[in-house]
């Protein structure tokens, strides 16, 4: 993938991101209720009915969270890694980037921008969780991609 590309789906997700933080109370709970409904039904058809609405929602929204930082960082990783040579600086700065930017979600839109919704530590713990498992997913496809010169 050429890396005008990764920059577009990096400003997208962040676009994304901030869309997603600045909704209100009433309206990020109306649209990951629309999918917690959508969820139920299908575990209705499979035969399990005892979750409810409220607590599919809570996954629904925590997964968002953990989803959306797993997929900044491995985006954030790649345009950084073609950049720059050292290993140590393409981690740091993806966590620093990634890490910033969950700050300010949590910390700051949700906190003091949108109304009815309060940033949450538990929240940004979710996102820091996100990018540290997307950071060990590439690792781990790098470890397992890696053939031997020889």
């Amino acid at each position: 993938m050429k890396n005008r590309h990764k920059l577009y789906l990096i400003a997208i997700t962040i676009v994304g991101i901030i869309i997603m933080a600045m909704l209100n109370f009433d309206q990020s709970n109306f649209l990951s209720n629309l999918l917690a409904r959508a969820i139920q039904k299908v575990a209705k058809i499979v035969g399990d009915s005892h979750y409810s609405i409220s607590s599919i929602n809570l996954v629904v929204r925590k997964f968002g969270h953990f989803i959306e930082y797993l997929f900044l960082m491995v985006i954030t990783y790649a345009v950084l890694h073609s950049h720059l040579k050292k290993e140590l600086y393409v981690f740091v700065l993806s966590f620093l980037i990634v890490g910033s930017l969950a700050f300010i979600d949590e910390g700051i839109i949700q906190t003091f921008v949108s109304s009815g919704r309060n940033g949450q530590s538990y929240d940004l713990m979710i996102d820091f969780f996100g990018a540290i498992v997307g950071f060990t997913n590439i690792k781990l496809f790098q470890f397992l991609s890696y053939k031997d010169p020889s």
